[in-house]
């Protein structure tokens, strides 16, 4: 792996990070004086208190979003972009202004509930609803599941207005012999995929295609992984507080290799023997003493914000063994850049309940079969249909 692909993975592992800790966080309840008092005096031990009240509410919202700005967001992309000017000194910016906006005033809403017991303790998958939203000043993509059944339906129009990648009337265009459930979700109207449906399409498809999704983890996995990340950091964090804020530093290869490792032991089908082999050699390539640093807010007991600097990942990586002279400049300018990405997660108690979206239209599994190109028993593609589609997965990963 060279340097660039390692700073890429570095980027992406940061706020992996950074968010596991905001979930593990997520959907605290109550007040405990007793845990805010610690802030201050013991900080590891507030910090800790309020992580064990982590789920005990049956309903929960992680808000998501990076603070930087557009030309920041610009700067970093041209910065690791593939392309690069006259000479090789100048890389062509690879993300518009428009997109930078639309990356830096956007947000990701993440919301669970339990129907049956609290958070941290249901461990049926069928009593715990989800739903996600990509948000601007309005919802821009949604995708919720209620009692199993998927929902999906984004504003595409808004997505061409803000991103500029293209226009509505190309996208008219292309949907013109498009079933019309799929005119339906594109123009911001719900629509709904029945689990048994996509379940009985999936069994009819050879075998192929699992019922659910491979990659999603059990509440019963995600309960098991939430006590490692904690016996983890115990480990390998250190606590100090500043206000009602704990300031933790983690040191990154153990505390990396070890959740790579638990994760293979909890959830073996997610964390792949590949995965963690190549995880692990990336690890040991990092500058030894490497930290991730992040702040949690504590307020009433309880998390309230986790955030974190991604371009941290920068210090990881030692430029002198860099594998080239190129590779060891464009790192040099890259931390001669002093960019800054925020990444915060809000964490609060969702104040609605998660239900099925009224007037959703739900698809039939007539109409899914129109779709074709699905191999097996699907058919072969319907005239119009298009090449690519896909069906939602009845239980998307939250």
């Amino acid at each position: 792996m060279d340097t660039r692909s390692r700073i890429i993975a570095g980027l992406v592992a940061a706020p992996l990070a950074i968010g596991t800790l905001a979930a593990c966080g997520a959907g605290t309840t109550g007040s405990d004086a007793k845990a805010a008092a610690a802030v201050g005096s013991d900080a590891k031990g507030a910090f800790f208190s309020a992580y064990d009240k982590t789920g005990d509410s049956k309903r929960q919202r992680v808000t998501t979003k990076l603070e930087a700005s557009p030309d920041t967001i610009i700067k970093l992309a041209s910065s690791m972009g593939s392309g690069s000017g006259s000479g090789g000194s100048t890389r062509t910016p690879s993300v518009s202004p428009k997109i930078a906006q639309l990356i830096s005033g956007s947000s990701i809403v993440v919301d669970m509930q339990s129907t049956g017991a609290a958070l941290k303790d249901e461990t049926d998958p069928t009593k715990i609803n989800t739903s996600m939203s990509w948000k601007t000043d309005s919802d821009l993509f949604n995708l919720r599941t209620a009692a199993q059944d998927t929902f999906v339906k984004l504003d595409l129009a808004k997505i061409a207005d803000q991103t500029g990648a293209f226009s509505m009337a190309d996208v008219q265009g292309a949907l013109g012999q498009a079933p019309s459930w799929i005119k339906d979700a594109v123009n911001g109207k719900w629509v709904g995929f029945d689990k048994g449906t996509v379940e009985q399409l999936a069994k009819s498809s050879g075998g192929a295609a699992a019922t659910t999704n491979p990659t999603q983890l059990t509440p019963d996995q995600t309960k098991q992984l939430t006590a490692a990340v904690k016996s983890n950091l115990d480990t390998n964090g250190t606590f100090t507080s500043e206000g009602d804020t704990v300031k933790v530093q983690v040191k990154i290869q153990p505390f990396l290799t070890q959740m790579f490792q638990d994760g293979k032991r909890i959830a073996p089908k997610q964390f792949t023997d590949q995965m963690v082999k190549d995880a692990t050699k990336s690890l040991a390539e990092l500058k030894a003493g490497s930290v991730l640093a992040f702040d949690a807010t504590i307020a009433d007991g309880r998390f309230t914000a986790v955030k974190g600097d991604v371009m941290q990942v920068l210090s990881w990586f030692d430029e002198t063994k860099a594998e080239d002279a190129k590779s060891k400049k464009e790192l040099q300018d890259l931390k001669a850049k002093n960019l800054h990405l925020t990444l915060v997660s809000q964490i609060s108690e969702l104040d609605r309940d998660l239900t099925k979206p009224e007037g959703a239209r739900m698809v039939t599994k007539a109409e899914l079969e129109q779709l074709g190109g699905m191999g097996g028993s699907m058919g072969k593609p319907s005239s119009g249909s298009g090449s690519g589609s896909a069906v939602p997965s009845a239980q998307p990963a939250g």
